[in-house]
């Protein structure tokens, strides 16, 4: 019995380290590729909330969106609340979604804002970022367990708010969302969408053209990749990975320090271990 005990957590161990120096190792690229685009894979640091947070020209305007991103999320360590709100207004097909939840390393919520020319396919259907003149003013509060977290306000396509290193289950964040619309009669369809997926009118608020959501508990369904294996996978790797990441970061206190200490650190490990180690992880993922 003691060897099966000690089998497992020695299994344990290496997976942790395979993960820590894998961590490690994206880090340090991608905050070196990223080193001209202001921030962590692009992404901009706030030090007042100790969040991330993407630039209105971020690397991902280029592919738009489709249900098929929101498929991968899980199989790509990310355990996270969708609410597609699809709506025809001004000739296009527009998506306005909300997400919220644990993206691997980091807890975070966002709201997109997309449409298409293209007439409506389903799932199938590819939007696009809207023009500029089309971007939206959006804001949201984050809170967890009742308690704010993090507070995002711009005129964009993409708001979004990551907390490096924090982790919490979906069901225990919810967001307060204003979206505030181009006119009136898109203002109303936006609501009329609203309403067909199960939100009741008395629980939104309507000021001019804006109107505000409460995220909680997704109305619309969910990925179907969303699955009890994969929710429990993710939980207890994300869970390892934040409590390794806070562990070696804890006498450091803003996000672009712990990141600064994580490339220095990484080049303490021999190259022969971390090539073996991020070779072991490369092939798990293939």
């Amino acid at each position: 019995m003691d060897l099966y005990v000690y089998g497992f957590f020695s299994l344990a161990a290496i997976l942790l380290a395979t993960w820590l120096v894998f961590l490690i190792k994206v880090l340090r690229r991608y905050s070196q590729a990223a080193a001209g685009h202001g921030g962590l894979l692009g992404f901009i640091y706030d030090p007042k909330q100790d969040v991330y947070y993407a630039d209105i020209n971020a690397w991902q305007k280029q592919f738009g969106y489709c249900r098929l991103y929101d498929e991968a999320m899980a199989p790509m360590s990310m355990n996270i609340d969708s609410e597609p709100i699809r709506f025809s207004y001004g000739g296009k097909q527009w998506l306005i979604e909300f997400w919220k939840g644990q993206y691997g390393l980091c807890m975070g919520a966002e709201v997109g804002v997309y449409n298409t020319l293209e007439p409506y396919k389903g799932e199938e259907t590819l939007y696009q970022v809207p023009a500029k003149e089309e971007y939206l003013p959006l804001s949201f509060v984050l809170f967890e367990k009742g308690s704010p977290i993090m507070r995002r306000q711009s005129t964009h396509w993409w708001l979004t708010g990551f907390k490096l290193g924090a982790f919490a289950h979906p069901k225990e964040l919810n967001m307060s969302i204003q979206v505030t619309c181009l006119d009136l009669h898109m203002r109303d369809t936006f609501v009329r969408a609203l309403l067909q997926v199960g939100y009741h009118l008395e629980e939104l608020c309507l000021c001019g053209n804006a109107v505000c959501v409460p995220f909680s508990k997704p109305k619309t369904r969910q990925p179907r990749t969303r699955t009890s294996f994969w929710e429990c996978f993710n939980n207890i790797k994300n869970k390892c990975l934040c409590w390794a990441f806070r562990g070696l970061t804890k006498k450091l206190l803003t996000g672009e320090e712990k990141i600064a200490y994580l490339q220095r650190r990484s080049k303490r490990i021999p190259k022969g271990v971390r090539r073996q180690l991020s070779g072991h992880a490369g092939e798990g993922r293939r």
